[in-house]
């Protein structure tokens, strides 16, 4: 199911607009935790994968 966002979420302050409407679907207390965007290729090689995998975990997890 699709809700709306009823609170602020700070980590979007560094946004030029912040949204005026935002929905979720999942649980809601993710939204609350760090928070890591990648942007990537529909196809990427296995290598890239794995480095991916690495970097978000060392960037959730504070792990060098």
């Amino acid at each position: 199911m699709i809700k709306p966002v009823s609170f602020h979420i700070q980590a979007l302050d560094a946004m030029q607009h912040y949204p005026k409407e935002l929905y979720y679907k999942g649980n809601e207390i993710l939204l609350h935790r760090k928070k890591i965007s990648i942007v990537g290729t529909r196809h990427p090689f296995y290598s890239t994968k794995v480095l991916t995998q690495q970097l978000a975990y060392g960037v959730i997890y504070n792990n060098k």
